[in-house]
């Protein structure tokens, strides 16, 4: 993948979000799963993991502030995630199944925005 712009120190905090969040979503010893491509000129990151998966009914209030369903959570960490993406021209989606898992992919734009 060739490299382009970004804010190194706010990708490095949307992915380690990403990544703990996985880990704390998996069993002990479960595999976290990072995946990489390029594809139209868009940088596509997934973030997979094998866990406990998300409810449909708390789906689309994970990006949002406060939200948690973590015991010690504050619920800020997907949403900054999102706001990080968004200032870059990108976007994050997610897929899961309760039970089986979950998906979290990162489009970003590798060319500037003009």
């Amino acid at each position: 993948m060739p490299s382009f712009p970004f804010d190194a120190e706010l990708m490095e905090r949307v992915f380690y979000n990403l990544v703990l969040n996985a880990a704390q979503a998996s069993s002990e010893g479960g595999a976290v799963t990072v995946k990489v491509r390029s594809a139209d000129g868009t940088a596509e990151v997934a973030v997979i993991d094998r866990g406990a998966g998300i409810e449909e009914k708390n789906i689309n209030s994970i990006f949002n502030p406060f939200f948690t369903t973590k015991p010690a959570g504050v619920g800020l960490g997907l949403a900054i995630v999102s706001k990080i993406v968004d200032e870059h021209g990108g976007k994050i989606v997610v897929e899961s199944e309760p039970g089986k898992g979950s998906i979290f992919r990162v489009a970003l734009p590798m060319e500037p925005a003009t």
